[in-house]
């Protein structure tokens, strides 16, 4: 297993990659659990196409660990555009499912965030809702995509 670490207008990003796929990411990492090097497939040029030129991340190499209905969960999630929202309930209704609560938790434990954007999963009320990372950085993700906060 690798650990590599992105610079990125937001802070650190760390990656953790397996056989040249990404199986989970974090931000702010501890700098002594990560390197800094040449990623594989080019993640690092996906990456700031993101944040420089606002484009979706697409096409990188993942493997989703998780349960069946977390994966289903997170899958909705990976669905939303570049520059759209949808709350816990739309994703719900997505999944023929009510457990708006298990959709927040599923949310939570997304072992890929940024690249599975959860920080497009709003509250039904149209607040930010919570966020694995940071509710900072969540403003941060949606304001670069042209989403507004107050």
């Amino acid at each position: 297993m690798n650990r590599y670490i992105v610079d990125s207008p937001i802070g650190p990003i760390g990656l953790q990659c397996e056989d040249d796929v990404i199986i989970a990411t974090c931000f702010n990492p501890q700098y002594e659990s990560f390197e800094r090097m040449n990623l594989p497939f080019q993640i690092e040029d996906k990456l700031n196409a993101y944040f420089n030129k606002k484009e979706p991340i697409l096409n990188l190499p993942i493997r989703l660990i998780g349960t069946p209905f977390q994966r289903r969960v997170w899958e909705a999630i990976a669905t939303i555009p570049f520059g759209h929202t949808l709350s816990y309930k739309q994703i719900g209704d997505q999944l023929g499912s009510k457990a708006y609560q298990a959709i927040g938790q599923a949310c939570g434990k997304n072992p890929i965030p940024l690249i599975i954007p959860c920080h497009r999963v709003i509250a039904h009320d149209g607040s930010l809702g919570g966020f694995s990372g940071d509710i900072e950085i969540k403003k941060k993700l949606l304001e670069l995509e042209g989403i507004r906060f107050h």
